[in-house]
């Protein structure tokens, strides 16, 4: 054999153990660093951070086990690195395109969540400032937002129970009794609608659960939000409300005033933990909420009532009663009457506090 020949096939053997070699660092390079597919670290990307400097912490991390090798990697792939700042859960089994499109999607960072709870009774001033008080929102955008015609106009395409009949140009506020009391996880970062749209959701499955019964009822959804919300802020205790949902419906089938306090509350701007008897009656300007000047419901809801509010509108009891008061210098229980004389001698029994 030529020398010549056997220098050709020296060379050829190198490079081929040279290129054997360069396979076998790229393989184990590139391979993950744990077999463990339970294992998980949590890293930071910050903004601004290039490719090459997030691979470059991952290594750091012991998340790859070469930068250089992932970056070269990427170039001969035709890899498209583009990471998204944020704070995410990885594992080191996880291979480099699995990391890289795990971290080029934003959606998989962890978000700071904060738990709220939204109380029945409440408004929806209430609930803007309970919001904003853990999230970035302020109360203001929350409640400009939720009494925004084009948003209400939105949401109607996904929520059936918003009608029409939300946008009453006499409504205080267009939302008011349609976002359900509940407790709710909200990010901390977060934007109205999509605080907005967690709570409709929530609606949505009571609105779900009584449709038949809704749909049967001689009121619209709107009008029963409505008596709803005002049963709820006249007794918060359950074994009452299918009793004072009745008084309610026999005032308004004999034609009379509902005249319910709770109304002259939301009209004073009264919240559920203030002082109930600084809602006086007046009749010193016309207001649409209050019952004692108008007939039959006011424009909207006036605060969030739970499912025994609505359960208690839709199925209320068969009574007599025209007429309740609360014991509030007592047990707090309800007292109910059948005429306006045995109301007045309850209001002599019960009421001595005052």
């Amino acid at each position: 054999m030529k020398k010549s020949t056997k220098l050709l096939i020296t060379v050829l053997v190198l490079l081929l153990l040279v290129a054997a070699g360069a396979f076998f660092v790229l393989k184990t390079s590139l391979s993950p660093v744990s077999k463990d597919p339970e294992s998980v670290q949590t890293i930071t990307i910050e903004d601004n951070w290039y490719g090459k400097k997030v691979l470059s912490y991952l290594e750091d991390e012991g998340i790859i086990k070469s930068a250089d090798i992932a970056y070269l990697y990427t170039k001969l792939k035709k890899i498209d690195i583009n990471f998204m700042a944020g704070t995410y859960d990885v594992s080191p089994s996880w291979t480099i395109e699995e990391l890289i499109d795990y971290l080029s999607d934003g959606n998989n960072a962890i978000q700071d969540t904060v738990t709220i709870k939204l109380i029945e009774g409440n408004r929806l001033k209430e609930f803007a400032n309970i919001i904003a008080k853990d999230t970035n929102l302020n109360a203001e955008e929350l409640l400009a937002y939720w009494n925004d015609e084009n948003v209400v106009r939105k949401f109607m395409k996904d929520y059936p129970f918003l009608t029409e009949d939300v946008l009453n140009e006499d409504s205080t506020m267009y939302l008011e009794g349609y976002l359900f009391p509940d407790t709710y996880e909200f990010f901390a970062n977060t934007d109205c609608e999509e605080v907005t749209r967690k709570i409709l959701d929530n609606t949505l499955v009571y609105y779900n659960k009584y449709k038949s019964a809704i749909e049967a009822s001689e009121l619209s959804v709107h009008e029963i939000f409505t008596l709803a919300s005002i049963v709820q802020r006249e007794s918060g205790n359950p074994d009452d409300m299918k009793d004072v949902a009745s008084v309610f419906y026999n005032r308004m089938n004999a034609g009379m005033q509902l005249q319910s306090s709770v109304t002259v509350c939301y009209v004073l701007d009264i919240g559920l933990s203030e002082d109930w008897t600084k809602c006086e009656i007046t009749q010193t300007e016309f207001n649409p909420y209050n019952t004692y000047q108008v007939f039959g419901l006011p424009p909207g809801a006036i605060c969030a009532f739970n499912e025994y509010a609505l359960d208690a509108v839709l199925d209320p009891n068969e009574t007599e009663y025209y007429f309740f008061i609360g014991d509030v210098c007592g047990t707090g229980e309800t007292i109910f009457a059948k005429t306006y004389a045995e109301q007045l001698e309850n209001q002599e029994k019960y009421l001595t506090c005052y």
